[in-house]
């Protein structure tokens, strides 16, 4: 975008029609800017070889001191080459950069700790849908002590610290290499539980009598969660 060499668009002066942006049937057309919402952003080229007048970005920006806005207008007149010319305005908004897009901004998991491992692992740019034309970073808005992020493969881990249930709040910040530079910020939530279960009396195997209990189990959670809450799950055929 912020090649000189290529125009953002290009005006027809000579042998305008119905496709230009701007028509006259009789007469040509002058073009000069007369409003920017950034003061010098956008300049005018006249290329002689197709009769247009083009808009670039001038050469006085680079990415040190391009403005942090991505979205910026610039207003042109447009005037005939006439003894009593008349005059029209034409806007153009230019967008220079979108920010990274996600599928979704949270996301939260409830993860047991009588049976978790010493880390939490998630893949940012798969679980939320990263993408962008340009090349993303990742970063952790707030740091904390127990978490980590891979900065180019956004990978997060979260270190269990063991008799610690305080659930964890993560901001990611997703940086794109765009000009202006964006960032998309998106939330982990991980709720730490305690969920343990033993059996009170003994579970029998090949039981025949349907409908009799086959044996108890007794499992105790922590926090709010009742465990009306929770599903159990065997595999079929055991």
């Amino acid at each position: 975008m912020l090649d000189r060499k290529k125009p953002i668009v290009c005006l027809d002066m000579y042998y305008t029609n119905a496709s230009s942006y701007c028509h006259d049937k009789d007469d040509s057309i002058e073009f000069q800017i007369v409003q920017e919402e950034v003061e010098n952003l956008f300049c005018l080229n006249l290329d002689y070889r197709l009769w247009q007048t083009c808009v670039h970005v001038n050469a006085t920006f680079n990415r040190l001191n391009f403005p942090d806005k991505p979205v910026s207008q610039v207003t042109l007149i447009a005037k005939e080459n006439d003894m009593h010319p008349r005059n029209d305005t034409i806007v153009f908004s230019v967008t220079f950069n979108t920010a990274p897009k996600v599928e979704m901004t949270s996301k939260t998991y409830v993860v047991n700790v009588a049976t978790q491992g010493p880390q939490v692992h998630v893949n940012i740019p798969k679980v939320f849908g990263v993408s962008d034309n340009d090349n993303v970073t990742y970063d952790i808005r707030v740091p904390q002590p127990q978490v980590g992020i891979t900065m180019y493969t956004g990978q997060l881990v979260v270190n269990f610290i063991d008799g610690n249930e305080k659930d964890i709040s993560v901001d990611i910040e997703i940086k794109d290499t765009g000009i202006p530079k964006l960032t998309t910020v998106v939330t982990v939530k991980i709720e730490f539980l305690f969920l343990s279960c033993d059996m009170r009396e003994h579970i029998y195997v090949n039981y025949q009598h349907i409908g009799n209990p086959v044996g108890k189990l007794n499992c105790r959670i922590s926090k709010e969660y009742d465990m009306s809450d929770l599903f159990y799950v065997t595999d079929e055929g055991n």
